[in-house]
């Protein structure tokens, strides 16, 4: 090994980066002083060959210069004619690495090893040495030489022992010597092995080859009839067999005529077959293409028949809105008329009622000054009937108000629930939509997934075939090889006849046909269902922003409902509290009504009570009449005062009516008011959805005709796929039964050939027969019970003679052997006992006191 270039770091006394190159120097002297580092750089190249060093062993983390994280080396170094470097990197808190790697002939660096256990065989391998050897013969630990130089006989023997391991030479002089012993012993073993030997005499053997020679002779004598019996019985054989070869023949010409009939009905089925498929094809495109299917328009016709039901679901409600505002406006007609008919009898009893009273103020005039407690009561009856007259109006407005908001909160609520129901509907249609598309989406991964499957199948079926082709080859090489032939590809002998079995090409062929045929069927089937989903998807699309738009008009409502300050969901029962707050309020407005009558009749009844008392009135009155008198104005003060108090009556009735009439008109009025709204806002419903050209009846027939139109187009088309597969499979059928007719039609003419040569073959056989029987057995005609018995006959006598030649070989044998053996026995002897001898002059040259002392001797000089 020579070192190149040697680079280190934070290695011992190197703590900053350090680089020593060795190129070009066959002789160099490494100085310094003490603790410079010489011995580092040594230690170093150790380490990084071997990854450990003589002075702390396998615990290199010692040499990690002080405050240093890691130390790396790196040795650049030739052997072999070729040059390697060895790299190692040690953390102080870590774990090591190693890396070994060769130059190549380009100068790049390439990887050998990288794992300890590698380039630990590696540098062993290409050093030749190991680390002990390394440090022993190679290196020197610091202060052993020196040690060595100085110290005395004995010391210098033990340091020597040590350092180039002299101890072997110990070791191997206690093996000569157990040698020896082994030896001596194995010797003294034998000459008993050959005592105990009986020899056999030369005599004895060469009778015994004799009689073997005469059993041999006996052998070949009987080996050459064996022979011509052999021959006669393969002559028996190959005329047995030209026998079944005829016979067999015979049998396939017939099965290749029936099979040459199969096949022809066979190609006439398939081609019978393929214009039947290929028919119902062209029927197939032909209605396809009469068809005259447009998906787009398809979809405009959906499209339109959605806006063609919001638009007639519009029209009703506008129908509806057009009947109630009709109703609205014809009730509050008939409730003017009533009013205007209420107010003309109001106003006649008003003024009947001011005649009664001027009557009843003629007739009073002389009771107008009455006492002033019964005017203060008057005055209080009449502040009373005026104040319950006053809360009575603004309960009936209060209970007006009531009853406008109940008109628009059930408004509110009846279009809320019309919404709600639009939005449902919307939501189940983009449900369904959606669960449509999934399975859309699924039909179409799944037919994705079936065509992968298939594409997998056919690759799988031409590597099937491919082998077929690859062994049908190997069976054509091989056929007619056997052992000793040369290989024809790799050129080696056979050591045994390649056996190679015939694959079934054609049937992996078929396989091939029927695979593509399923990636055409499944590629035709997953383009439809990813058309499907396409389709599915759009309607999704079309499902969501109907149910967008039913949503924020449902949320527009919602909105209204709260600007009344109404959530929707309370809106059926604020409507119904708002009802019963304009019962209670109108229930109010007459209780108040009729305490003011109760209190205008105190207030009538104290002005009786006034004119009963004969009060004198006030003013320029006239002096008191008599009693007759005053009796009479008092009689006429009380008529007076009954027909005023019916003509208010009267007059009260009439204007209770003329109220109720007017308030009745009112609320007929705001119910057309609300009417008129609710039409104005179908209408504009109806506006915003635009109108659609054509009849209804005829969009949606076209809607459905498309419809029909689309799922024909779709078994249509499925139909086609399906039929253009068969024609293919048809087709791949006819041209296999045509191939199948021509290969039966040469097979038969190749079997009638066979069947002419097999019988030729056993007229031969039978001559040759016939010829051999008379020259083995002589004259007569052949026989196979005869040529067994003579077979054996002819065994025995053999195998007898076999027994014979093989005891006489045996006991020749064993006679030479026991002469060789002795031979032998005497030669080891020999070689145990100079084995013996070396061994024991080596170990006694090898004693401490001789051999290492003349090393140590030799080196001291």
């Amino acid at each position: 090994m020579k070192p190149v270039r040697l680079e280190l770091q934070g290695f011992t006394a190197f703590r900053a980066p350090a680089v020593i190159d060795f190129e070009g120097r066959r002789l160099f002297v490494i100085t310094g002083p003490t603790g410079a580092g010489k011995s580092s750089l040594l230690d170093a190249m150790t380490w990084a060959l071997f990854g450990q060093v003589p002075r702390v062993g396998t615990s290199v983390v010692q040499l990690i210069a002080q405050g240093e994280p890691s130390m790396h080396v790196m040795l650049e170094f030739e052997t072999r004619g070729r040059r390697f470097r060895v790299a190692r990197r040690a953390q102080a808190k870590g774990s090591s690495t190693v890396r070994l790697e060769r130059r190549d002939t380009a100068g790049a660096w390439e990887p050998i090893a990288d794992r300890t256990t590698e380039v630990k065989s590696q540098i062993e391998r290409l050093l030749g040495m190991d680390y002990t050897t390394f440090t022993r013969t190679m290196v020197l630990p610091q202060g052993a030489f020196d040690a060595f130089l100085r110290g005395e006989p004995r010391e210098r023997r033990e340091i020597l022992s040590r350092l180039i391991g002299l101890d072997v030479y110990e070791a191997a002089r206690t093996i000569a010597g157990a040698r020896a012993v082994d030896a001596k012993t194995r010797a003294e073993t034998l000459r008993a092995q050959l005592a105990s030997l009986d020899f056999a005499t030369p005599e004895r053997i060469a009778a015994l080859r004799a009689q073997e020679v005469a059993a041999g002779e006996r052998l070949q004598a009987l080996a050459a009839r064996y022979e011509a019996l052999r021959s006669l019985a393969d002559c028996w054989r190959t005329f047995e067999t030209a026998q079944r070869g005829a016979a067999a023949a015979a049998s396939e010409a017939e099965q290749a005529a029936r099979a040459s009939a199969t096949a022809q009905q066979g190609l006439s089925a398939a081609q019978a077959w393929a214009a039947r498929l290929q028919a119902e094809m062209a029927t197939a495109v032909s209605q396809r293409e009469a068809l005259e299917y447009d998906p787009q328009a398809h979809e405009a016709l959906r499209m339109q028949v959605s806006r063609l039901e919001q638009r007639e679901a519009a029209q009703r409600d506008l129908d509806a809105r057009r009947a109630a505002l009709a109703v609205a406006e014809r009730e509050q007609a008939e409730a003017a008329d009533a009013a205007s008919t209420a107010v003309q009898r109001a106003k006649q009893a008003a003024r009947a009622a001011d005649q009664a009273v001027v009557k009843h103020d003629a007739a009073s005039a002389a009771l107008l000054d009455a006492a002033a407690s019964a005017a203060a009561a008057r005055d209080r009856a009449a502040a009373e009937a005026a104040t319950q007259a006053a809360i009575a109006e603004a309960v009936r407005a209060s209970a007006q108000e009531a009853l406008v908001r109940v008109a628009s909160l059930e408004q509110i609520a009846a279009r809320l629930s019309a919404g709600v129901e639009a939005e449902r509907t919307a939501v189940a249609a983009h449900a369904d939509a959606v669960r449509r598309a999934k399975l859309a989406a699924r039909d179409a991964s799944a037919a994705t997934k079936s065509h992968a499957a298939a594409e997998r199948g056919l690759a799988v079926a031409r590597e099937h075939a491919e082998a077929a082709r690859r062994a049908n080859a190997a069976a054509d090489l091989s056929r007619g090889l056997k052992k000793g032939d040369r290989c024809p590809i790799c050129g080696d002998v056979l050591t045994a006849a390649p056996k190679h079995a015939r694959a079934d090409f054609d049937a992996a062929e078929r396989a091939v046909a029927e695979a593509e045929g399923i990636v055409r069927e499944s590629s035709v089937a997953a383009s439809t269902a990813a058309a499907a989903a396409a389709v599915s998807t759009e309607r999704v699309e079309a499902s969501a922003n109907a149910l967008a738009v039913a949503s924020a008009q449902r949320s527009a409502i919602e909105a209204e409902a709260e600007q009344m300050g109404v959530t929707p969901a309370e809106l059926p029962r604020e409507a119904q509290r708002e009802a019963k707050a304009a019962k209670q309020a109108e229930a109010r407005a007459l209780a108040a009504e009729q305490s003011a009558g109760r209190a205008s009749a105190v207030a009538r009844s104290f002005e009786v009570a006034l004119g009963s008392l004969g009060g004198t009135p006030a003013g320029d009155a006239t002096p008191a009449v008599s009693p007759a008198a005053l009796t009479k104005a008092v009689e006429a003060v009380t008529a007076a005062t009954q027909g005023m108090q019916a003509a208010r009556n009267a007059a009260d009735l009439a204007t209770q009516a003329a109220d109720a009439a007017q308030r009745e008109a009112a609320l007929r009025e705001q119910a057309t008011r609300t009417a008129r709204e609710h039409q104005r806002d179908a209408e504009a419903r109806l506006d915003a959805l635009g109108t659609i050209e054509g009849d209804a009846a005829a969009i949606r027939a076209a809607l459905s005709a498309a419809d029909e139109a689309a799922s024909r187009a779709t078994s249509l088309d499925a139909a086609i796929a399906n039929a253009r597969t068969a024609c293919a499979a048809a087709e791949a059928a006819t041209a296999a039964a045509q191939t199948a007719l021509e290969a039966a039609r040469t097979a038969e003419g190749q079997r009638n050939t066979r069947l002419q040569a097999a019988r030729a073959d056993e007229q031969t056989a039978a001559a040759e027969l016939e010829r051999v029987w008379r020259d083995v057995l002589g004259e007569g005609a052949p026989s196979r019970a005869l040529l067994v018995a003579v077979q054996k006959q002819h065994q025995a006598e053999q195998e007898q003679a076999t027994l014979d030649a093989g005891a006489l070989r045996q006991s020749r044998a064993h006679a030479e052997q026991q002469r060789e053996q002795a031979a032998a026995t005497e030669a080891e002897i020999a070689a145990q006992e100079a084995r013996q001898r070396l061994a024991t002059e080596l170990s006694q040259e090898l004693r401490s006191d001789r051999f290492i002392d003349h090393l140590v001797r030799e080196i001291g000089r």
